[in-house]
């Protein structure tokens, strides 16, 4: 990224299987194959073709799947190749015994007339053996299974294929577009406000402290997710973008009671600092919270207000020297957001399915 008046958001989903988009600024390395969410800039292009990191997977699937990868070694194809090259190579010394039984035989004339004669014998043998037709065998097999498998709504490109998927054993899967929908939601049952506050006023709040313009699909759901009339009756006075080095964003608003406050929203541990200055008992309860939705594969995402005491011109930074203490001492903690990639509708039939013939599924993930 050569030169931007801002950050830059990518979606690299297909390259690193990240629903989020990943926030880019000048100096940083963009990857070709990432497509652009917001923002603009000028990029020098520095590696193309297989020196850049989508060339590089391109480049690795083709050697797996090439003349010297162990697929090719073991496909269907180079197994029968084999098989002939052996019945063909048994039944040439049978067929040489044979004429040399027969040469030596004492009803043979050998003669140039028996010599032929005997040869003409071995040759036919040969050529009985030899299994010219295995391949028509084959095909007309995997055809008669390519049939069967369109029954069931597979598409069939290759007839090889099938064969690949009779020793299927592990099924590597990604999971953002393939287990999921790659729609980011609001799981609003899974929220956690705080004592005192509804889902509905912490969405509201969440809202306030988000983009109108230019959303990235995160800003979209919580959006879409919280009353947008009660959302208009807050005005927005004041507007900071999410930063990706404070990891917030912070909007100074006025409420319909005319009170001025200001709402951060922001990474969960971020915000876990914000409120819990000094109060390790706080921390360690929101600390228990947020891994617990983690090991569950929810993103949490932290909500807090405080009175509006901070002009906006400052841009809510404390001074140089000044306690952090300072600036996160009125924060109060309003709850956490619970983001999630709802699974498809047919991904748990899929794997059941897939466990039912003996296939472990295995789920490939860029999530950390």
């Amino acid at each position: 990224l050569h030169a931007g008046r801002d950050s830059l958001d990518l979606d690299e989903s297909a390259l690193t299987g990240e629903s989020l988009p990943a926030c880019k600024w000048a100096g940083q390395s963009v990857m070709a194959g990432a497509t652009v969410v917001r923002g603009e800039a000028l990029v020098r292009v520095t590696q193309t073709g297989e020196r850049s990191f989508l060339g590089k997977a391109i480049l690795l699937v083709g050697r797996a799947c090439g003349p010297d990868s162990d697929k090719d070694r073991h496909s269907l194809r180079t197994v029968l190749a084999k098989i002939a090259k052996i019945i063909t190579l048994v039944g040439f010394i049978f067929a040489v015994a044979i004429w040399f039984k027969l040469w030596t035989s004492p009803n043979n004339t050998r003669d140039v007339q028996g010599f032929f004669l005997c040869l003409k014998v071995s040759a036919i043998i040969l050529a009985s053996v030899v299994p010219a037709a295995m391949p028509v065998v084959v095909t007309s097999v995997l055809a008669l299974g390519a049939r069967r498998m369109a029954a069931e709504q597979a598409v069939v490109s290759r007839l090889s294929a099938i064969e690949e998927m009779a020793g299927l054993s592990v099924l590597c899967s990604d999971k953002t577009g393939t287990l999921t929908a790659n729609k980011l939601l609001i799981d609003k049952e899974e929220c956690a406000p705080e004592e005192g506050v509804s889902t509905e006023e912490l969405l509201v709040l969440a809202s306030v402290a988000t983009a109108r313009l230019d959303r990235d699909p995160l800003d979209t759901a919580i959006v879409e997710s919280a009353d947008e009339e009660k959302r208009q009756a807050i005005t927005v006075t004041d507007f900071i973008p999410f930063d990706p080095v404070s990891k917030r964003a912070i909007a100074t608003a006025v409420t319909p009671e005319g009170q001025h406050i200001q709402i951060a929203k922001g990474a969960p541990h971020i915000v876990r600092d914000m409120v819990c200055e000094g109060d390790a008992v706080m921390s360690a309860r929101l600390n228990t919270l947020i891994n617990e939705k983690a090991s569950r594969g929810l993103r949490t995402l932290g909500v807090c207000v405080r009175p509006a005491t901070t002009p906006a011109n400052k841009r809510h930074i404390p001074k140089t020297g000044a306690p952090a203490s300072q600036e996160a001492e009125a924060w109060r903690l309003v709850g956490f957001l619970c983001i999630s990639d709802p699974p498809r509708s047919d991904s748990a039939q899929t794997i059941e399915s897939a466990r039912r013939l003996g296939v472990e599924v295995k789920m490939i993930t860029g999530d950390q």
